[in-house]
């Protein structure tokens, strides 16, 4: 259903959040990206900052303590969010479509705008720039699950190998990943979120191929802070698509939809290595054959959803077709 919505769909409603609204479209095109990369960091430090209580707990009461500390963070944060103003889905369609001015071209310059508010209700998830960038992002994610489980497996393969090697390879993940959430607002005032999509698969894949024929573990270690570093960029850019290209009364069914594949493919790519015995320059040349396929498939996949020659369908029928569907 969702490959045939891609071909009758190009252009892209447009939510202006009120916090967004005003002339300046860059900084509006940039603030998602640049305010879910603050959001992300932030849990990032807040997780290694509760870490500190939990290894004191941990020394003075053992694992019970820790987990009475977690149960208390856990009613903390439900009441904090039961506190958050709730939209109602009436009031979010009513900003979604109030006004026709935010439905907007996304695409080639001098193309014509096209309203497709009816196709857009029909299916809100389903716009084409969302699909293609989930399957990016789903990439992205199921590689840093190959390869934790890929160099988990590998190095306790390898003889006279230390235990301290592996927690080089997740400091370094981590590190990367910090790295790259600081960085995702300045890349997002010169590049757009597809283009950061597209540019973390393809570091992925140059730095993989050259840790293939590095063939040290210190190259794994660089790895893994790239593929932290790609992944902390990817993840807000993907975000800020959904938040711009899907109405607001949809949004939370969708990022409960694109999350839960992103894990499941998460979890696919980690069973890889467990079930294949990949040395680590194989499981280097995996990944960078992976990530170029990847992102060689993301670049025709926006060709072809931008392509003048798409066909548009009967409205009749796609209903049809999503009462079938469900």
């Amino acid at each position: 259903m969702c490959s045939k919505l891609y071909l009758v769909t190009k252009g892209a409603l447009v939510p202006e959040m009120a916090a967004l609204t005003g002339p300046d479209a860059a900084g509006e095109q940039a603030g998602y990206a640049t305010l879910n990369a603050r959001l992300t960091l932030l849990g990032t430090i807040a997780g290694f900052v509760v870490s500190v209580p939990g290894v004191i707990l941990y020394k003075l009461g053992g694992s019970v303590a820790v987990l009475v500390f977690a149960t208390i963070v856990f009613v903390v944060a439900a009441v904090a969010g039961a506190r958050l103003p709730v939209l109602s889905g009436r009031k979010a369609a009513r900003l979604w479509a109030d006004d026709e001015s935010r439905v907007r071209e996304y695409g080639q310059a001098g193309a014509s705008q096209a309203r497709e508010q009816d196709l857009l209700r029909l299916q809100p998830i389903a716009n084409p720039e969302v699909m293609l960038g989930l399957t990016a992002m789903c990439i992205v994610r199921g590689l840093t699950g190959f390869m934790i489980f890929m160099l988990a497996f590998g190095l306790r393969r390898m003889k006279g190998v230390g235990l301290w090697w592996y927690g080089l390879v997740l400091a370094g993940s981590g590190a990367g990943a910090i790295v790259g959430l600081v960085l995702v607002g300045r890349l997002r005032k010169r590049f757009t979120e597809q283009q950061l999509l597209l540019g973390s698969l393809w570091l992925i894949a140059v730095t993989a191929a050259g840790c293939a024929v590095w063939g040290t573990l210190f190259a794994q270690v660089v790895l893994a802070f790239m593929v932290g570093m790609c992944g902390a960029v990817a993840q807000p850019s993907f975000d800020a698509m959904t938040q711009r290209f899907i109405p607001l009364s949809a949004q939370g069914r969708a990022f409960a939809r694109f999350g839960m594949r992103q894990q499941l493919v998460w979890v696919i790519g980690s069973m890889i290595p467990v079930i294949i015995a990949f040395t680590l320059p194989q499981g280097d040349a995996t990944m960078a054959v992976l990530a170029a396929l990847g992102g060689l498939s993301y670049v025709s996949g926006r060709r072809a959803a931008h392509a003048p020659r798409m066909v548009r369908r009967d409205y009749r029928e796609l209903g049809e077709m999503g009462e079938a569907g469900g």
